[in-house]
């Protein structure tokens, strides 16, 4: 019997630990080059650059999305991949910047997340941006972004749905297309 009433005493002193450490607040831990931001109405430019203002920072920033290349404006596919970007940010959208860099035209090279409204989850934009098939993923420029790993995944998914860029073989990456024009 005191077995039994011990065992009911340490699982009830058990319960009521994780009980406690479950009505914690946690808060999110964030690398230092983190950023809050708020999308700047009118500023996704194309399928992969944008203007937000940030906390801390004195001036309106110019982004450019890490690990992925979207077709220009004035290439196939350019206007859906910049519309594209724009409803998966929101207008008015609040932002998440993980920024791994700054490309030579100034624009903070990041990973942008945004908040789905539903607890902790958030959409990262990068990657639904392949998974859209509206970006390619810029292999040569993704071993610094954090989450790259998922890159390859969403362009399998995007290939296998044939998306976007990937409905037609003939497709030229933005890179291409630049050096071309």
């Amino acid at each position: 019997m005191k077995r039994i009433i011990g065992a009911i005493t340490l699982m009830i002193g058990v319960g009521a630990i994780a009980i406690g450490v479950n009505s914690q607040k946690i808060k999110r831990k964030t690398p230092p080059n983190s950023l809050y931001c708020r999308l700047t109405p009118g500023s996704v430019y194309d399928g992969d650059t944008f203007r937000a203002t940030c906390e801390g920072e004195t001036e309106e920033l110019k982004v450019r999305l890490c690990g992925i290349d979207a077709p220009e404006k004035d290439q196939a596919l350019g206007i859906e991949s910049r519309d594209t970007l724009r409803e998966l940010m929101g207008i008015h959208s609040d932002l998440f910047l993980v920024v791994v860099d700054r490309d030579r035209y100034g624009r903070k090279v990041a990973e942008a997340f945004v908040p789905t409204g539903r607890g902790e989850e958030e959409i990262f934009i990068n990657a639904e941006m392949i998974r859209a098939g509206m970006a390619w993923h810029y292999e040569r420029y993704s071993n610094n972004c954090p989450n790259q790993m998922v890159f390859d995944q969403m362009v399998a998914e995007a290939k296998q749905k044939r998306l976007g860029i990937h409905a037609k073989s003939d497709s030229m990456p933005p890179w291409e297309y630049r050096k071309n024009n």
